[in-house]
């Protein structure tokens, strides 16, 4: 802000102060609703692309997510690099499938991961003490998960619980997007996916 009132003072016009220290990238952005998995194509599409630079998406958790994740996270970090987007975990916590296999969830939110446990617990007769919450990242399970050399028994088992919030929050930022004129709920190269 310094620079650029500055440069303003100094008789330059728009132009020449974006030429000089660029524009904002955010000003014009926009958080459209997609899937899971189309986000995370467009992500790894972007960082594909020969053309980098007219491609530029993220999925970014909530703030609060955020804190949780590295108020866990060993070894200590003082915060998330741009474009990770923390799961949380216990281990050898499992929830039955629907053919009644064991699958191992993985959420987007510690306090949905806390409340299934808790709802795990009421029909033990013995107290158990909940297990330690572990951080995991979306992008390296996904990695793992498509890795043909990996022999780690459990990432069959994996699957991702998305947040119960979820719906709603597509439906409040698809009914904001259409109150600003924009109808559609993706164009490549117009929007920022937000998770």
């Amino acid at each position: 802000k310094e620079v650029k009132a500055q440069l303003k003072m100094a008789g330059k016009s728009k132009e020449e102060i974006d030429e000089e220290i660029g524009s904002n990238p955010w000003k014009n952005a926009v958080i459209s609703v997609v899937s899971l998995d189309f986000a995370v194509s467009l992500v790894y599409a972007a960082q594909s692309s020969k053309r980098r630079n007219n491609m530029y998406f993220k999925v970014a958790p909530e703030e609060d997510v955020v804190e949780e994740a590295i108020a866990l996270s060993t070894p200590k970090i003082e915060e998330l690099e741009e474009g990770k987007v923390p799961l949380f975990y216990m281990e050898d916590f499992a929830v039955l499938g629907k053919e009644g296999e064991k699958k191992t969830p993985l959420y987007f939110n510690k306090e949905e991961l806390v409340n299934e446990w808790k709802l795990q617990q009421k029909g033990n007769k013995e107290k158990v003490d909940m297990p330690p919450i572990k951080v995991t990242e979306l992008f390296a399970v996904l990695n793992e998960m498509v890795n043909p050399n990996n022999t780690d028994p459990d990432i069959p088992t994996l699957y991702f619980v998305p947040p119960k919030n979820s719906s709603q929050k597509a439906k409040e930022c698809q009914i904001k997007n259409k109150k600003n004129g924009l109808d559609s709920p993706f164009v490549i190269g117009t929007r920022i996916v937000v998770l």
